[in-house]
């Protein structure tokens, strides 16, 4: 819907409901929604990573549809805060994790989008409410969305003409990006949560650590460090730049790893879009170009 907004607004409006119809009595999205259930179920066992009040911007921009704006921000609201209520950590309630509906690890991942990503090759879950189960690590992709989600749903509540939403404010969201800052390193990383109440760096390179500069959550110091990575042969400008896991990471499958090394479109769109962000404007068109003209 984000994506064809600027072109096919009406369709991008149905998409957005269409996926609101499988919005259970938590506020969750199903993942996945199949055209004949007797071949397969619907997926009600995990959801996506919360991009629902970014494409409802991206249509309200190229709409100004006020109606459909009230229409579908209930349901905004309320996704927003089924992450706050069943995807917060036991241990640390600050945190938030991917997780699923059922005691298994696979949805878990799932929720992710990048299923099979290196990141959670040691993760694991713990019970968090309602039945619901979360991964043992918050992961900052997951909450710069969070806190991009509740700033885009600020902003069109007051399209609504709602000024008063019952809802923490985005910087407190914000605020707890930098813990997932490594220093020493130059990345964002996930974040392991100790059954002590500590956490600890999941050292993985991977695109979650470009998000922040996506929805603009790096301050300077730690958005020269991530460009320096994203600028650099060894990790991700390679010959078809943004793999889905920095190239000299010994588990990088970069031909069939599906999550642990071939190159997303998204989240290149990310990087490209983070470097954009922040003027480098002259990087990102030259890993632009060196993407669309060696993908094939």
């Amino acid at each position: 819907a984000a994506g064809i907004a600027k072109f096919e607004p009406e369709l991008a409006k149905d998409q957005i409901r269409a996926m609101l119809d499988y919005q259970n009595e938590k506020g969750m999205i199903a993942d996945c929604i199949f055209r004949d259930t007797l071949e397969e179920q619907h997926n009600w066992r995990n959801s996506k990573p919360p991009l629902l009040g970014w494409s409802i911007f991206e249509v309200f921009q190229s709409t100004h549809d006020t109606d459909f704006v009230r229409e579908v921000m209930p349901a905004a609201v309320r996704y927003h805060r089924f992450w706050r209520l069943y995807r917060s950590n036991p241990i640390l309630p600050q945190y938030m994790s991917y997780g699923s509906e059922d005691s298994t690890m696979i949805p878990a991942k799932w929720e992710s989008g990048m299923d099979n990503a290196v990141r959670f090759d040691q993760s694991k879950l713990m019970e968090g409410r309602d039945g619901s189960y979360v991964l043992n690590q918050a992961s900052v992709d997951l909450y710069c969305f969070l806190h991009a989600d509740l700033s885009y749903i600020m902003d069109l509540m007051k399209v609504c003409g709602v000024t008063r939403i019952p809802m923490p404010s985005p910087e407190e969201i914000g605020n707890l990006t930098r813990d997932f800052f490594d220093e020493e390193l130059g990345w964002f990383f996930d974040l392991k949560i100790n059954n002590d109440g500590t956490t600890s760096f999941v050292n993985t390179f991977g695109p979650e650590g470009w998000i922040p500069l996506f929805t603009e959550l790096a301050d300077s110091a730690q958005v020269a460090a991530v460009v320096a990575k994203l600028s650099d042969e060894d990790y991700f400008n390679s010959y078809v730049p943004f793999a889905s896991l920095a190239v000299n990471d010994p588990e990088l499958r970069a031909s069939d790893g599906y999550w642990r090394g071939p190159v997303w479109i998204d989240q290149a769109y990310f990087a490209v879009k983070g470097l954009r962000n922040y003027g480098y404007n002259e990087l990102a068109d030259e890993m632009t170009m060196k993407l669309f003209e060696h993908c094939e």
